[in-house]
């Protein structure tokens, strides 16, 4: 896990330029890479810098610094990220060419395999997480590269006669910063910017699975996408899909978690009690004996404080756990270096929890494994619930019933008497239902759908120049699905890329933590999509296929039964006096 940047294709009159520019920009990620640092210039035809900040996981002698140069010295790579069959890459590759290996590192792996095995054959074979720039000194070309869930980020400037890419955007030059107002009606939308947009003008993401690259004349063309090579290999091996395996699914996650423990340094888990976590935990807990497991607890709340549940999930499993109790004081002094963590406007409040428990366990351990992505793939959230049965309505009265007054109306007279009922399925059940009012003006299904994946737009009704609607840039989505997978596919795309992982990577880097997330593995991924709905929601529950396995091995008190998230009560907080300042 790492940060880099680098600026590439300028002018030689731009070296200096080029040079303090990079040198700014490697300064800003100093957090992300603090046992390592490294840079280089290839003027070679073309001028490319390269700076690389480096936090030590595998192979941590210098063998494994960057940026790296290829044994043919065509290729130079920076690498963001872990490869965890790296191994078993370099296996295929001595099986075929005779390799002088420098050291073990996964870095080394990945250059190596993008020499012999080009591009797109690497990016088929690897498991992990990662972000790459790779240039390629004899054709001068520039590769920019994200895993297929874009786990780890990576963002690209193609304006003032150069390539700019970085691992995070810091306005360091006031020229290449200025703000993008599309963005900020996104942001105050989606409480987060989505798809390849950034709060800067002129600056874009790289798309999760795509590897793009840049000539020397600066033409940017997408070289590889991943994504629609998965998702093509899934509609293929639909029919061949046994629906009822537990099996198939316990062979794959053992294997999977296994490759992901490797590490030269200590790794745990982030233990919340939930679903998610608990199995994670499980199939740790079989590989790893001396376990380590993490939690947050919050005094004085127990509607959001997951302590117990995570206590005797580790009890069960005999981890070497620790809880770490916070309250209200604490909050307030890491409120502002939570909130500096992040590069662009973000407005989960659970990015608060996360950046306490990465400061607390960053001394213990250098890696921890988390649930994330569970939800997205296997229909965890209320939302997931609330499309399926919506489906099962239009199912059995007709889609256009849903847009009807009468259903409307019907939906909001059960209101007063529907807080037991959701008291009984659901954590927080008062949120719940204003997050239901507040959908139910809806005019048709699209804008069902944008109500359901978007914030709780109280903001629309503020009369501000600024908020129009048809100014925001919203996410795009498949027409021709179910509202239930529609909703699945927004969430799996966009908000577990630009929500939750820019949240558990910035939180985490800030203290210099790796987090990795064994439910993004490819085939993991692959398993989840050719499950049927049913097999992911029933009886107003979610993840049910994920309750069966742990139901095998839990007794069914121990598997917690409503879906809380890992969030902080934020209007709580600012509600407190002593808190007002910070409004």
């Amino acid at each position: 896990m790492c940060g880099f940047c680098g600026v590439s294709f300028f002018s030689n009159e731009k070296l200096n330029k080029a040079k303090i520019l990079g040198e700014k920009l490697n300064l800003k990620l100093a957090h992300r890479g603090p046992d390592d640092e490294g840079n280089c210039i290839s003027q070679l035809g073309s001028n490319n810098l390269f700076f690389h900040r480096r936090l030590s996981i595998l192979e941590i002698s210098k063998k494994g610094s960057q940026p790296m140069l290829s044994n043919d010295n065509n290729l130079i790579l920076c690498f963001n990220g872990e490869i965890y069959n790296h191994l078993e890459l370099r296996k295929k590759l001595e099986e075929i060419y005779k390799i002088s290996w420098k050291g073990n590192s996964d870095t080394e792996t990945l250059i190596e395999s993008f020499c012999y095995f080009g591009i797109e054959k690497t990016i088929n074979l690897v498991e992990g997480m990662y972000a790459f720039a790779l240039f390629d000194k004899k054709n001068e070309k520039l590769y920019l590269g994200r895993d297929l869930f874009g786990e780890k980020p990576l963002y690209y400037n193609n304006t003032n006669n150069s390539i700019i890419f970085s691992s995070e955007v810091h306005n360091v030059d006031e020229n290449l910063f200025s703000i993008n107002q599309k963005a900020i009606y996104q942001f105050l939308h989606y409480n987060y910017i989505p798809n390849s947009n950034c709060i800067y003008n002129n600056w874009n993401k790289v798309n999760p699975g795509q590897v793009i690259v840049f000539d020397k004349n600066l033409n940017l063309m997408e070289f590889f996408n991943l994504k629609k090579n998965v998702l093509n290999e899934i509609k293929l091996n639909q029919k061949k899909f046994n629906h009822e395996t537990e099996k198939e699914f316990d062979k794959t996650f053992t294997k999977v978690v296994k490759d992901i423990l490797v590490a030269d340094v200590d790794v745990g888990v982030f233990l919340s009690g939930g679903v998610d976590s608990s199995l994670v935990a499980l199939y740790a807990k079989k590989i790893k004996k001396d376990l380590k497991t993490f939690s947050i607890g919050i005094k004085n709340n127990k509607d959001y404080d997951e302590s117990v549940q995570s206590e005797k999930i580790s009890k069960f499993l005999q981890t070497e756990h620790e809880t770490f109790f916070i309250e209200n004081e604490e909050i307030i002094e890491n409120l502002e270096n939570s909130v500096l963590s992040f590069d662009e406007p973000f407005a989960d409040s659970s990015k608060i929890l996360t950046y306490i428990l990465s400061n607390k366990v960053k001394n213990k351990i250098k890696v921890a494994l988390t649930g994330d992505g569970a939800d997205e793939l296997f229909g965890g959230y209320n939302r997931h619930i609330y499309a399926y049965y919506l489906e099962k309505i239009s199912l059995l009265f007709g889609k256009n019933f849903i847009n009807s007054k009468i259903f409307k109306q019907s939906l909001k007279t059960l209101f007063p008497v529907s807080k037991l009922f959701f008291k009984n399925i659901f954590a927080y059940p008062e949120n719940k239902i204003d997050k239901l009012k507040s959908i139910l003006d809806y005019k048709n299904e699209k804008d069902l759908i944008d109500k359901l994946i978007s914030n709780k737009n109280q903001y629309d009704n503020l009369e501000l120049d600024y908020i129009d609607d048809e100014k925001i840039n919203k996410i795009n989505y498949k027409t021709n699905n179910t509202i239930f997978k529609t909703i699945v596919e927004c969430d799996t795309y966009n908000y577990l890329t630009d929500d939750i992982l820019v949240k558990t990577d910035r939180a985490s880097m800030k203290n210099s933590l790796e987090t990795r997330a064994p439910f993004l593995n490819k085939n993991v991924f692959k398993f989840s999509q050719m499950l049927k709905d049913d097999q992911k929601i029933q009886n107003f529950k979610g993840k049910i296929f994920l309750r069966k396995i742990l139901n095998r091995f839990f007794s069914p008190d121990l598997i917690a039964s409503k879906k809380r998230g890992f969030s902080y009560p934020i209007s709580e907080f600012f509600l407190n006096e002593q808190n007002q300042k910070w409004i």
